[in-house]
């Protein structure tokens, strides 16, 4: 037996669909949601701790929830071959203002 035999072909098409990329994107998905849950509870330890207001923990908790879930769907879609690259230069521009 050679041994590219055993090797797992890259691309797998069911109907037109690839199959391992929608895989790989729904892991990503998935960490993004794992990890912003996870940031969350340490951040709501740390704040159990400081004299924080309680309306501002909620805020950074709910923005720096969002920014994980925001960054796991851009790694997701680009994982699916969607070139981002309009996207970050637009975002660049926007940032020069």
């Amino acid at each position: 037996m050679r041994s590219n035999e055993w090797r797992i072909p890259r691309k797998v098409n069911i109907a037109g669909i690839d199959i391992l990329q929608l895989i790989e994107a729904a892991t990503a998905l998935a960490a993004a949601y794992v990890i912003a849950r996870i940031v969350s509870r340490v951040l709501n330890r740390m704040f159990e701790k400081t004299p924080f207001p309680e309306n501002a923990k909620e805020g950074i908790g709910k923005i720096l929830r969002y920014a994980i879930y925001i960054v796991g769907t851009l790694i997701a879609v680009s994982l699916l071959g969607v070139d981002l690259t309009p996207l970050t230069l637009s975002m660049t521009k926007v940032r020069r203002f």
